[in-house]
Parts: structure tokens; sequence; C-alpha cells
């Protein structure tokens, strides 16, 4: 990267997501840019994940509510993505098909573009597989 990367969370309604929000917040707490696109309002959140989104919170970590493609490609849009780290906290062991339709277009969107996208379950491996062309980094 020519300059220090921006890191863009998208978290799911489960523990999985709620992983997602507490990486979040200690790479914020350690000085890194982030931002936490939360795909769900609170009343679909796991007791983790609401737990983990009131720490976030309270730490003042950027958070982005009722996103779906569109507010996504505007975030997106107003960043560039030359420095964009995309982390994947959506879905986890608890999914079950079909994926909602607006999970298939912010998949789709996001695999569109050129970013390093990284999973924190072997389970969007599998799923991000049927939409990729590209090398993804798993991290477990």
């Amino acid at each position: 990267y020519s300059s220090a990367p921006t890191f863009f969370f998208f978290i799911g309604k489960g523990n999985n997501g709620a992983d997602g929000v507490a990486a979040a917040r200690h790479c914020f707490v350690s000085g890194q840019s982030v931002k936490v696109f939360l795909l769900y309002p609170d009343d679909e959140c796991s007791a983790e994940l609401l737990k983990q989104i009131n720490l976030a919170r309270a730490y003042c970590l950027p958070l982005v509510e009722g996103v779906d493609e569109a507010v996504l490609r505007s975030h997106i849009g107003r960043h560039g993505n030359s420095s964009l780290v995309l982390i994947d906290a959506i879905l986890g062991i608890g999914y079950q098909p079909p994926l909602q339709d607006s999970l298939s277009k912010i998949f789709a969107y996001i695999n569109s573009l050129d970013l390093a996208v990284v999973s924190i379950t072997i389970l969007l491996f599998i799923l991000f597989l049927s939409f990729i062309n590209r090398p993804l980094l798993i991290c477990f």
C-alpha cells in the first residue's frame, strides 16, 4: 500500500459478527483507520454481538448502520479503494441457506472490486469460491 490501509469490517448478526466488531475495536485502539458496517438492525443481533457493538460505541468507533449495496458503494467511492482492506465477519457456523438477496448483492459488489478480502471463518471461503476469481486470505 502507498499509505496505511483502512479496514472496512462487514458485520453479520451472530457471534462471528461479534468477533469482527471486537477485532475492529482492537485495530481502532491501536491507531488503525477502521469503519464498521452493521448489516443487520440491533433487534436481529445475537446478545454477544450487541455487547460488542455497545463497547464499540463506547470507544467511538465509526459504525455505519442500515448498510445495503448503495450505502457500501457510496462509502467505498468516497474513500477510494487504493488502500482498503475488507474484513468479512458476516456469516458463521449458524448460517442456513438460502443467502438473502441483499447479502448476495453485497457479496457480488465486494468481489467485483480489486481489493484484499479477509474472511474470519472457513464457511465464507466456501461461499466466496462461487463469487470470486482471485485469491482469498483466510484467518482462523
